[in-house]
């Protein structure tokens, strides 16, 4: 698909994995994931998502990856409208056994998009742009346990004006939430302050 995005992560010391909007057939444009080497060859490649989004257009909507620390296996969130899944998925992407497993729905809600993971200390961290109905919500889940399991969402942040989509950048010590949006301008969020300040005041 020529317009979205494609991610990248590490493949063992020298290579890279790919994943992104691939167009099966006429028009179906689900995932596809392979490993490159640095000469670029082509070593694997295989499906990633089964959902059968039928559109003969670019959804300017591309994937997220990243590298589990704790095993051999890809974190990957998408978007998609298709006729066996609707909305943002998270799943994990083996290439040992060529499978995608755990997967999960993360919001099915209309105007979900544009998820983003990170891992930081061992510890998932996905954020994606929700909707009510009236705002624009960034909202937050992560994993402990390699993506198994997910928390409850948490909203980080909301505004009724336009934005742009938001990325997760981190340091050594710290995750931090990269937004822009017309009312804020750009927003630079540590990320683990805030989840710690927002479930004390839920308690």
């Amino acid at each position: 698909c020529e317009c979205c995005r494609i991610a990248i992560a590490p493949r063992g010391p020298e290579n890279i994995a790919i994943l992104w909007r691939q167009v099966f057939g006429e028009d179906v444009r689900d995932h596809a994931i392979a490993e490159l080497t640095p000469s670029g060859k082509t070593l694997t490649t295989n499906r990633a998502s089964y959902d059968q989004w039928h559109i003969n257009a670019c959804p300017h909507h591309g994937p997220t990856m990243i590298q589990s620390s704790l095993s051999d296996d890809y974190h990957m969130s998408w978007f998609t409208n298709g006729d066996l899944n609707q909305g943002i998925y998270y799943a994990r992407y083996s290439f040992d056994n060529e499978i995608s497993a755990d997967i999960f729905q993360v919001d099915s809600q209309p105007g979900a998009g544009h998820p983003f993971l990170s891992e930081h200390n061992e510890k998932l961290h996905l954020v994606w742009k929700g909707f009510n109905g009236r705002e624009t919500l960034l909202n937050l889940i992560t994993s402990e346990d390699d993506g198994a399991t997910w928390s409850e969402p948490t909203t980080l942040l909301k505004t009724d004006k336009g934005s742009d989509h938001p990325f997760l950048i981190q340091n050594s010590d710290s995750l931090f939430l990269s937004w822009h949006s017309d009312e804020f301008g750009y927003v630079l969020l540590d990320v683990s302050e805030n989840i710690r300040r927002l479930s004390n005041n839920e308690n």
